[in-house]
């Protein structure tokens, strides 16, 4: 009878955790899907490139999520560095998985539009 009470309070614990998120992934699929929108109404993209797109995107929101709180204020010139690192990871990574040209296309429509 024990062993049946253990195994579903762990069962029940595993299954919990697994369901939940962290509040910083959750954020950064919010901003991804912010993004894939974006992109969106520049160019079309596929269903599979959207899904790439995605987590290209919510694993860059990731990286940046990952930087120490604080360090935009107490070192904005690391802070700097670790996001231009981030980004141009990104960036290299969009273009291995969507081609050279794809990927430019892809970059250029996610960027703002200056104003003249």
């Amino acid at each position: 009878m024990k062993r049946i009470v253990l195994t579903v309070i762990v069962g029940l614990l595993i299954s919990l955790s697994a369901m939940a998120q962290s509040k910083s992934e959750k954020n950064a699929e919010k901003k991804a899907q912010k993004a894939v929108e974006k992109v969106q109404t520049a160019i079309e993209l596929t269903e599979e490139e959207k899904a790439k797109y995605f987590e290209l995107q919510k694993t860059q929101f990731l990286n940046r999520a990952e930087l120490p709180k604080g360090l935009k204020e107490s070192d904005p010139d690391t802070f700097k560095e670790k996001t231009r690192e981030n980004r141009k990871q990104f960036e290299k990574n969009l273009l291995e998985t969507f081609g050279d040209k794809r990927g430019k296309a892809i970059l250029n429509a996610t960027k703002k539009k200056k104003k003249k």
